[in-house]
């Protein structure tokens, strides 16, 4: 399912939500077995509409992202900037009302890469499941390429 934006660039948090809950009309929540999104699809409604409605998502974070940690908010990206090249590393937090964990690896093509998520899995099962998103990279640029085009 996907919806035609009449601008240049992403999606904001209303369209994303919009679209979500079309998704919901159609099918219901319980069909997704897992939504995976690079680092745009970010903000805190989002993730709570994720958590509320129990679906299980495997989301890119930019490193500035703040997590709460000890009295005031840490940026995500040193709990994981230690980590040498195809080390891993879990860690748990409360945020948006829900239990959330991310996942931080340092890979050698993409630097440090933090995929946060609402399952509760081993930081290489979250980092495995959200490579799978390439796949859907590859499929939109081929779409693209092979004149696919929305009427």
């Amino acid at each position: 399912m996907f919806v035609d934006l009449d601008k240049v660039g992403n999606s904001n948090t209303g369209e994303r939500l919009d679209l979500l809950e079309k998704f919901d009309e159609v099918f219901g929540f319980d069909r997704i077995k897992s939504l995976l999104a690079d680092r745009e699809f970010i903000g805190k409604e989002w993730f709570v509409v994720l958590c509320q409605s129990r679906t299980p998502f495997f989301i890119r974070m930019k490193e500035n992202i703040r997590v709460p940690y000890s009295d005031k908010p840490l940026s995500v990206k040193y709990l994981f900037s230690h980590l040498r090249q195809e080390q891993s590393r879990l860690i748990e937090k409360e945020m948006y009302g829900h239990r959330l964990f991310f996942a931080g690896t340092h890979s050698k093509e993409d630097g440090l890469v933090i995929i946060m998520t609402n399952q509760n899995l081993s930081a290489s099962q979250i980092l495995s499941k959200y490579q799978k998103r390439w796949s859907i990279e590859e499929l939109f640029r081929k779409l693209k390429t092979s004149g696919f085009l929305p009427i």
